[in-house]
């Protein structure tokens, strides 16, 4: 297997821009009078502006270790490394590193969506500096998750809608991203396609063409919006096995012969 590069930044927030020094009445120096994003919390200093950038390079060198460490258990699962002294890699992992083979193959799975997305970092490298692009505004915002937490997010949706839901959740965020917000912005992405599909449905039944009682079509149309409705409460209050079941239940009652 070859070598891998690292694809990861180095920092998750950006260095502050020096501000003048406001010193309060109490003698207090370089205290910034507001705080605009949550007004009930303490102003950030400057002095505090900078400590924050310091330890959030602290995290990032850390959270660097989830690529480089679910890179290298994967190459030692794929090319049977523990061969010499283990049968099988479960037992490697939990012998050597005290962890579990689900935790192993999260690990690894992670590492498996960096590279995954590594397509989308050459398709911005116009506008990238390394592992991260500039918006409009000047705004930067990074082009790869950096840590383990927004891979394993990624990691529940299918492979070839990855991409997608991660280049979107790059542009809508508001400052990090959060597992949270990867969630909202597949949701949104699986919702339009749900929307489209349900409007091409309810288009489709419409024609005169279409052979179809109105006490069908209206049956139909009910239960085509009962879908969207459950599904934007992200079915919270009906099981979508259930749902899908009886769906079936409906297809097989058309489909038997009479």
């Amino acid at each position: 297997m070859s070598k891998r590069t690292n694809p990861l930044i180095r920092r998750t927030t950006p260095q502050p821009a020096l501000e003048p020094e406001i010193v309060d009445d109490e003698g207090g120096a370089d205290i910034i009078p507001m705080n605009e994003t949550f007004p009930g919390m303490p102003p950030m200093s400057v002095r505090e502006k900078k400590r924050l950038a310091e330890l959030e390079d602290v995290v990032t060198r850390n959270f660097k270790a989830f690529y480089e460490v679910g890179s290298a258990l994967r190459e030692i699962s794929e090319s049977l490394l523990y061969r010499e002294t283990h049968s099988n890699f479960a037992d490697y992992v939990k012998d050597l590193w005290d962890m579990a083979r689900a935790r192993a193959y999260q690990m690894i799975d992670a590492a498996n969506i960096v590279d995954r997305l590594l397509p989308l970092e050459e398709e911005l490298s116009t506008n990238c500096r390394r592992n991260e692009v500039v918006y409009h505004g000047g705004q930067s915002k990074m082009v790869l998750p950096q840590n383990e937490r927004q891979a394993r997010a990624l990691a529940k949706y299918p492979e070839d809608k990855q991409i997608q839901i991660w280049r979107e959740a790059v542009e809508t965020a508001d400052g990090r991203i959060t597992a949270a917000h990867i969630k909202q912005t597949a949701r949104r992405i699986h919702g339009e396609i749900v929307k489209n599909t349900i409007k091409k449905a309810k288009t489709e039944t419409s024609s005169p063409a279409v052979k179809m009682s109105n006490a069908f079509r209206q049956a139909f149309n009910a239960m085509m919006d009962a879908i969207n409705d459950e599904r934007l409460k992200d079915w919270k209050e009906t099981d979508p096995n259930e749902a899908a079941r009886f769906v079936h239940a409906l297809l097989q009652a058309i489909q038997h012969p009479l």
